[in-house]
């Protein structure tokens, strides 16, 4: 159902160029929220190949 499918925690690999907001944006959701779920501190330090939590 579609309410267990948006219990699933989904990942996204940060390519070059990308920033939290824009990710947030993409996936809907604050950088406030993808900064707790993956403990970035500062939400300019993020870099290619790391692999984040979106939902």
């Amino acid at each position: 159902s579609a309410s267990t499918a948006s219990n699933k925690k989904q990942y996204y690999t940060i390519k070059s160029g990308d920033t939290l907001s824009g990710i947030s944006k993409r996936f809907n959701t604050s950088i406030k929220t993808l900064q707790n779920w993956n403990g970035i501190k500062n939400a300019n330090k993020i870099y290619a190949g790391q692999k984040i939590r979106v939902k």
